[in-house]
Parts: C-alpha cells; structure tokens; sequence
C-alpha cells in the first residue's frame, strides 16, 4: 500500500473517530440557540439595573397625595402583600395593616418615599406575570417601584452580619454579576415578555444577590466562574416553565447548560427570620459542579466543588480535597448505617434524596452549607471545612440561627424506621 493511501485511510479513520464528539456539541449549540431564540426575553441590564443602589430612585409620583407614612423595609420587607377592591378604591394590605392608593410609605434615606399606587400596580403585574401563581415579598415590589438595590437587603443574608461596609460592598459585587455579559440572567415568558419586563429588576436582582452570597469571599472564583456565559432562566409561571421542559420547578438542563426555575421558588424561605428553602441555590450547585474552573468549560459533572477536583488548576486545594473526601466518606458510612437499620443516634445531616448520586450530594450539601452552617458543622466538620476552604466564606458568620426544616424533617425520617434506599454516591480513594 503507497504512502498515499495508507495516509487516506488514517485521516478517514480519524474522521469516523471523531464524528460522534462533533456532533453532539453541534446538536447542543443548535439547541442552545433555539431556546435563545425562542422568544424569550433578556432582561436589559442597562434599563434594568439602572441608575441602581448608588443613583438615585426613579422617579415616583402620587396625583391624589394622601397620608405620608414612615415605614422601616428591615420589619415589613417578608410580608407578602395582597390587593383589596373596596367602593373607595383599591387598597394594599399588609399583615393586619391597609393602605390606600393616595397613601404614601416613607422608607428612609436608603430607598426614599414611595407611592402605594406604585407598589398596588407593581404587585398586580407580579400576580399576572405568574398567573396567580407568585407571590412575591413587600421587598421586592419595593425594589421593582424604586428601582434601588437596597429594597433587597432581605434576599441578602450576609448583611445581617454586623459590619457597616457590607451593604455597599455586596451590592458592588451583585452589580459587578448582573453588569457582566456573561452573567445570562433572564426573566423568561414567551408569550408575554412586555410583563415579564415590567418586573425584570427585582428578580435580576434576586438571582445576582444569591450569586455574591456564594462568591462574596471569593471574588477570583466568581471571575473564573463568569469567564464563560453562565445561564439562569427564571420562568415567569409553571406554563412557560413546562413549555422549555422545566422539571420539578427548578432544574439543571446539560442540554443547554442552563439553570431553569419558576419565578416564584424565588421567594421561597425569605418570609420569616431565618433564610430557609433557597432552591435557586440548589440548583447553583448543580451549575459549580458541571464548571471546570480552570478553564471555564461545562464538563461531566462529579459531584464536587471549584477547588475540590484534582483538575482545577491553580484553584485546586489538595487539604480541601482531602477533607471533602473524609467528610463524604463519613456521610456514606453513616447513610450506610441508616440502611442496615443501625445508625442509632448518628444519622446522616442529609435527607435519602441527596445520597441518590454524586451530584444530588453536593447540591444539596451546597444548599445547607448556606441554609443551616451550624448544624452542617457540628454533625460533619470535614465536609464543612471542605466547602469552607473551597469558597473562603464561613456562614456561620452572618446566619445566627439554623434554618430547622432541614434538619428536623431528616432526623424524622431516619427516626421513623421507614424503608432507607440504597445508596448511588461514590467515594473516591484518590
């Protein structure tokens, strides 16, 4: 056989070797781009984040002045308000408290005096945007009438940490997220994306705060992290969500390499004192465990952290590791236990869902890393020191009760003699 020919057969063989790989990353990039096309909406960063926490409030008038009344958005900011139809006008109710539209509500310096008008219109386009199915805190209509970071201290939890630079700083660093073109966050409804824009801010705003409660430590992650275009698609009801094969309410999609949630899990767990259920934040786990951070790529996922993995370059912290991997293993042995019906007092801190495979452990870790710290450390020191070490931020810090729903309803579950599944995670031996 001539030189010619065996070169031939060699490029054809590379070829057909080849091919597979080429095409699933055309077919991925094709459907990527048909769910950017498919009408959605981005939320413009220049009109939506504009003028922002250090300009000044948009402009708000009342044409019918009524009473104006001193408000502090830290105590009333959770309530979730409600609309009230009476002969006289439409009224806003709050908790046991009723505002009519000439009313007025005076925040303070921070966030400046608002129409109750305003905030009767914001709160109506939230209930429509969602068809009835969202319901949003006082905060963030605030937010959506004001146009001003501040209104959404509430969704913020390392502000209550006692240090007076915080506010400023965070909010640099949210701005900073939702400023950079490669933070794809979108406010999503295809068949009305005129509403969806009317409340575009609030829920921008919410999505960057959970991004900096991650990264507030760790500013060169987050800038190893947006090196690439990240996508989080907020859906604004359950039909636009079922319409891009959203599951469960939250998910993320490989496909497309996107976090997809419905607007209202955005509100989840900010109605009482301590922060609770934070889905988005779930599934931003799943998103930090498909990155591979040393060079920004989404990867095969396996079920660790930035800086947890062998393979994240000058990010990757082999005592971090080190501990990741004798907390999990512990965590494994204890579920393990719970199986055999011999765990005791001892259960796993997580509930049987996250010990389904490697990457429901770490998102759910993920979550009550932030959620409950305090209990995360006490049961599993290892794997918190991990995650710890991983994100340079110790929550502890700031949240100074648990949020107790987690961890109660796990206990409960072990404690009740019901059936434990087996387990799907692995432990790697390095």
């Amino acid at each position: 056989m001539s030189p010619e020919s065996l070169l031939g057969l060699l490029t054809v063989g590379i070829l057909i070797w080849r091919l597979p790989g080429w095409c699933f990353r055309a077919a991925r990039w094709i459907r990527r781009r048909r769910f950017e096309q498919r009408g959605r909406l981005v939320a413009s960063q220049s009109s939506a984040w504009g003028p922002g926490y250090f300009g000044k409030p948009a402009a708000a008038t009342n044409p019918h002045p009524g009473r104006v009344l001193q408000a502090k958005l830290d105590e009333i900011g959770s309530l979730h308000p409600s609309i009230e139809s009476t002969r006289e006008g439409t009224r806003l109710q709050l908790g046991a408290q009723s505002f009519e539209s000439t009313d007025t509500l005076d925040f303070g310096q921070e966030i400046g005096a608002v129409p109750v008008a305003g905030l009767i219109a914001g709160f109506a386009d939230y209930l429509d945007a969602g068809k009835g199915g969202c319901r949003p805190q006082l905060a963030a209509v605030v937010a959506e009438a004001t146009r001003k970071y501040r209104a959404l201290d509430l969704y913020a939890p390392p502000l209550r940490a006692a240090d007076s630079e915080a506010p400023r700083r965070f909010w640099t660093l949210a701005t900073s997220i939702a400023t950079n073109p490669n933070a794809d966050i979108r406010l999503i409804d295809p068949a009305r994306p005129e509403l969806a824009e009317r409340i575009a801010f609030s829920v921008t705003g919410i999505v960057a705060a959970q991004l900096a409660e991650i990264f507030f430590g760790h500013p060169d992650l987050l800038a190893a992290f947006l090196h690439r275009p990240r996508h989080i698609w907020i859906y604004a009801n359950d039909s636009a969500f079922a319409h891009e094969g959203g599951v469960m309410g939250g998910d993320y999609n490989p496909e497309v390499e996107a976090v997809q949630l419905v607007m209202s899990r955005l509100f989840e767990g900010y109605s009482e004192t301590v922060p609770g259920t934070c889905p988005l934040l779930h599934e931003l786990g799943h998103l930090l465990d498909a990155v591979n951070i040393a060079d920004g790529r989404i990867g095969r996922a396996e079920g660790t952290l930035p800086g947890l993995a062998p393979g994240d370059g000058r990010y990757f912290q082999p005592a971090a590791r080190q501990l990741f991997l004798d907390g999990k293993r512990r965590e494994h042995e204890r579920y393990l236990a719970a199986v055999e019906g011999r765990n005791g007092d001892d259960p796993p801190l997580g509930h049987p869902y996250v010990f389904h495979n490697d990457g429901e452990f770490i998102a759910g870790y993920f979550e009550m890393f932030f959620r409950n710290p305090h209990a995360f450390a006490d049961t599993c020191p290892e794997l918190y020191a991990s995650f710890q070490a991983a994100l340079n931020v110790d929550p502890r810090s700031y949240v100074r009760s648990d949020f107790d729903g987690y961890v109660s309803a796990n206990r409960a579950f072990y404690a009740s003699g019901q059936p434990v599944p087996r387990p799907g995670i692995s432990v790697p031996t390095d």
